[in-house]
């Protein structure tokens, strides 16, 4: 919006013409100096037109075309934004992307990148030799590819590099809906049975999963200062990451509703507590040599554990034991979350659980376990309501 200061009879207007590639405001300045015989009427609704069609002017000339590749607006969305706003892990998976994105458009001006560009980038991703073991990338790569190059060409629009995103104009890249892998109530009952035999530590930590749906980086992230014994309340508070060339970092959950805390069954923290007596006994083994974080799943000397650790514990664990295909740690979570529906809980409550910012969520991911929870309701209510087709069933 321009601004205006009257000088001596004239009107100094400005407008901002958008930032150069140092991220410096540019601004545009014109004088104006009305008619003497103009009444203050006419002058004022002159200037309103000077102003108007000043600042129109301004806004054809405000785009920076030709003068910035979109490689290097890139590196500065990178450095003053991501940076700044998003996780670590986050930022670590966009530059992965950017080396795929940057090859193919990095050297074009934001202002040149068309519709046909990106479809012909995504078509090429579906090609086989593209990934790194020589395959194609799934869909779900391809449509994140999509998404990056959107948030970044949307964000060149809020600075006024250009006028539009182009991303938008072309249809992100279709993922096929993955059935999702979940234990039934006794799939998951057999894999508790089978836990006695394991070592504490995993025991307690699968077990936890079952029970309470955190995310693996939830749980490897608490502390002892997190349980309430006397209330079986666990809370939420951080979670766990690893990064190459940095390690195992702990940092905030991903959202602000994943901070939560979370009522568990008895059961749990009957195991957490025999966990604790073990862990505290380790801890007088090694004395001195014992790191003491308070973290409650660590490594041997008391460090946080590697979040990869419990990943391939349990995918060990399901092949030996014969576990339902495709049964990975994430599932553990699906299962209780599946498990919650069937049993009635409000999907309000279910997604609170789970840290989920929306109920919308919740419902989009496990459609498939409310639906069959609404048909169970279905029938349970015809047998209250029906004397005839109780009869049926004696």
């Amino acid at each position: 919006m321009a601004t205006v200061k009257e000088r001596n009879g004239s009107y100094l207007i400005r407008c901002s013409a958008g930032y150069n590639t140092e991220g410096v405001q540019i601004r545009k300045t014109m004088t104006w100096k009305p008619d003497p015989k103009m009444n203050d009427k006419q002058k004022e609704n002159a200037l309103k037109d000077v102003i108007d069609d000043f600042e129109e002017k301004v806004k054809g000339k405000r785009i920076l075309k030709g003068n910035v590749r979109f490689a290097d607006f890139t590196q500065r969305w990178l450095t003053e934004y991501a940076e700044k706003q998003l996780a670590p892990k986050t930022i670590l998976h966009y530059k992965n992307l950017l080396t795929r994105i940057n090859q193919s458009i990095g050297h074009m001006k934001l202002d040149d990148i068309e519709p046909p560009d990106l479809l012909e980038f995504y078509n090429k991703l579906g090609e086989d030799g593209v990934s790194a073991r020589g395959g194609k990338l799934s869909p779900k790569t391809i449509r994140e590819h999509h998404a990056l190059i959107s948030s970044i060409l949307r964000t060149a629009v809020e600075w006024q590099y250009i006028l539009s995103n182009v991303a938008e104009r072309v249809k992100a890249p279709r993922v096929p809906r993955k059935e999702l892998q979940y234990l039934d109530e006794n799939e998951a009952k057999r894999v508790i049975e089978l836990l006695a035999d394991e070592d504490l530590k995993y025991c307690t930590a699968i077990i936890l999963l079952i029970y309470s749906g955190m995310r693996r980086g939830e749980l490897c992230g608490l502390r002892w200062s997190d349980i309430d014994f006397e209330n079986n309340i666990v809370s939420i508070r951080r979670a766990a990451q690893y990064l190459p060339r940095i390690g195992v970092i702990v940092k905030e959950p991903k959202t602000a509703t994943s901070i939560r805390p979370l009522k568990l069954a008895t059961e749990a923290f009957v195991l957490l507590k025999a966990y604790k007596t073990w862990q505290a006994e380790q801890r007088l083994k090694l004395g001195s040599a014992w790191i003491d974080n308070d973290y409650i799943f660590t490594q041997w000397n008391g460090e946080i554990m590697h979040p990869d650790t419990l990943t391939s514990f349990f995918s060990d664990f399901a092949k030996k034991h014969n576990l339902p295909e495709g049964t990975v740690l994430h599932s553990l979570r699906h299962t209780n979350a599946t498990l919650l529906i069937a049993c009635g809980t409000p999907i309000r409550t279910v997604a609170n659980r789970l840290g989920h910012a929306n109920a919308s969520t919740t419902i989009n991911i496990y459609t498939h376990a409310i639906q069959s929870a609404d048909a169970k309701a279905a029938e349970d209510l015809g047998d209250m309501l029906n004397p005839t087709k109780r009869l049926q069933k004696v």
